[in-house]
């Protein structure tokens, strides 16, 4: 059975054991337009690959065709492919390399399929970095200390759309818990700053609206964000919205700063 869940949000959370921390991991979904049936673990069927692992490893992204039956055939083929690699302990690079491949092959059979944007990546055992690779999505939001800021990264293009890219990978070293990365789908960026606005929402204006809530984001805090997005649209939103949440829980020692440099 599919129940619409019109624009409230479904969430689902893991928890991630790691060496020296435990990190949750939540995931919100809120979607205007599709339905889902709500007894699926393993994601979203249609348009929206959402996909995480007890391994550390995480997937977030869309895949953009016309069809709903395209597209959800072509989210389950590129889901599989990750999770396969992501066990195997592939880098996130080659994670994306082989997807855009993947999806090549795939928009031979099903030529609806225009593309899939996607952030890919990792936590490190100890919970202390993250690597994650951007195709064509927004950077994650850290936050940490009071504050809240867009992780310093460029995205390379979606996957679907060039041979061989080009992809970065970047290592975010992580402060001392307790921390929230927030992975999202450009839909929460899109809409409009102000209901009579031109101007878009754009991750600036996310992450200060983040930094308000502190961290560890709890399910309220995204709602709240979520609400904060729809009121400034004043209109109902145009595009799905997704976000990720990994956040560590509070530790004893002191805060450390947040450093993102670019990987290989």
């Amino acid at each position: 059975m599919v129940t619409p869940i019109g624009t409230r949000a479904l969430t689902r959370r893991q928890v991630v054991g790691l060496t020296v921390a435990v990190v949750a991991v939540e995931l919100f979904i809120a979607l205007p337009f599709l339905s889902v049936p709500p007894h699926d673990a393993r994601g979203i069927p249609g348009p929206l690959l959402i996909v995480t692992s007890l391994t550390g490893a995480f997937f977030l992204g869309p895949v953009i065709g016309f069809g709903l039956t395209g597209a959800a055939a072509v989210a389950t083929h590129l889901r599989a492919a990750w999770r396969a690699l992501a066990v195997a302990g592939t880098p996130a690079r080659a994670i994306v390399g082989i997807l855009n491949e993947t999806l090549e092959a795939e928009q031979r059979y099903s030529p609806g399929i225009k593309f899939a944007t996607a952030c890919v990546g990792s936590l490190s055992a100890d919970g202390r970095e993250a690597c994650f690779v951007l195709a064509g999505h927004p950077p994650p939001i850290l936050i940490a200390d009071g504050t809240a800021r867009p992780v310093a990264a460029s995205p390379g293009p979606p996957m679907g759309l060039r041979r061989n890219g080009p992809w970065e990978a970047y290592n975010l070293h992580l402060p001392d818990p307790p921390w929230t990365l927030l992975l999202y789908t450009d839909g929460l960026i899109e809409g409009r700053a102000a209901p009579e606005s031109v101007e878009r929402y754009g991750p600036d204006r996310l992450a200060a609206a983040a930094a308000g809530l502190g961290a560890p984001l709890e399910e309220i805090d995204v709602e709240a964000l979520l609400a904060a997005v729809r009121a400034a649209n004043g209109r109902p939103m145009a595009d799905d919205m997704v976000v990720l949440v990994l956040s560590a829980q509070a530790a004893a020692r002191p805060m450390a700063p947040a450093v993102v440099e670019r990987s290989g």
